[in-house]
């Protein structure tokens, strides 16, 4: 097992930084973060329009004696106060995640992917029977369920490099993409709230021993950018998300129904697309 790994580019020149903890954190606290509007019938029905989706992050590593590792994570928070990204991996054997080349359905039990498209990043993850694995999809429908890996029900092992058998069905029909599949502890594209600006992630005991602390928010965004116009990541080249880099954040076409959407409304029983011309920012 490995340990847990920051992965970062400080400038557009392209040179990858892996900031290795090492050892395991002490925790991992994950939140879901939901922007919803809801209205009210005369009858009292209640109607609910969701427009973004993401997941909260927070990261603690306490007590640990190395000085040269907190100057290296306080060196890692300028980055990201001024809008950089980061990836986390909680084990970097487990550093993995791929976009899948078809929208997933209820009722699937296995994964087509391109493969893991952060391979550069930690060459030898992958994933194994019985590792929890994340399906997020598209934004604004932002559903994200979680799976087990398990054997494929085609046989022949439960997963090669682009393949991810499940032990269990799928439980959502996706409709939005790209699809992101990763594993459960790894967070390809993290950034820090503005409200996180300013606060000391890494405090100390007289520089005896030090915690880190720190909430960081998944960009589904940049992600999905990422993964629909590469199949994996170079190592040594600038990555989506440097604080000088500006992207199209355009929300990706999968299917007819999906075109123009900026929000899904969720009513009763069923759901129904909201649409509105989308102004591309």
């Amino acid at each position: 097992m490995g340990n847990a790994t920051f992965y970062w580019y400080p400038d557009p020149a392209g040179s990858i930084e892996v900031l290795d903890l090492g050892e395991k954190i002490s925790d991992l606290q994950v939140t879901p973060v939901r922007v919803a509007r809801d209205a009210y019938s005369a009858r009292g029905g209640q109607h609910r329009t969701t427009t973004f989706g993401a997941l909260k992050v927070r990261i603690v590593l306490e007590r640990f004696t190395g000085q040269d590792l907190a100057w290296k994570i306080e060196s890692m928070q300028s980055h990201l106060e001024r809008g950089g990204s980061v990836g986390f991996a909680a084990d970097s054997t487990k550093a993995w995640c791929g976009m899948a080349t078809t929208l997933p359905d209820r009722g699937d039990t296995r994964l087509v992917t391109n493969g893991n498209a952060f391979k550069a990043w930690a060459t030898g993850a992958l994933l194994a029977v019985g590792d929890i694995i994340a399906m997020t999809g598209g934004q604004p429908e932002g559903i994200v369920e979680y799976g087990k890996v398990g054997v494929s029900h085609l046989g022949g092992g439960f997963f090669d490099a682009k393949v991810v058998g499940l032990d269990s069905e799928v439980k959502h029909s996706f409709r939005m993409g790209p699809v992101a599949v990763r594993h459960r502890d790894f967070y390809p594209i993290l950034r820090m709230p503005s409200a996180q600006i300013g606060r000391a992630i890494v405090t100390h005991d007289h520089r005896i021993s030090y915690t880190l602390d720190m909430e960081l928010q998944t960009d589904q965004a940049t992600l999905a950018d990422l993964l629909s116009t590469t199949t994996e990541l170079v190592g040594d080249s600038p990555m989506i998300g440097t604080p000088m880099v500006e992207i199209d954040r355009s929300p990706p076409t999968i299917r007819a129904e999906a075109d123009n959407a900026d929000s899904i409304a969720y009513d009763g029983g069923y759901s129904e697309w909201s649409h509105s011309a989308w102004s591309g920012s």
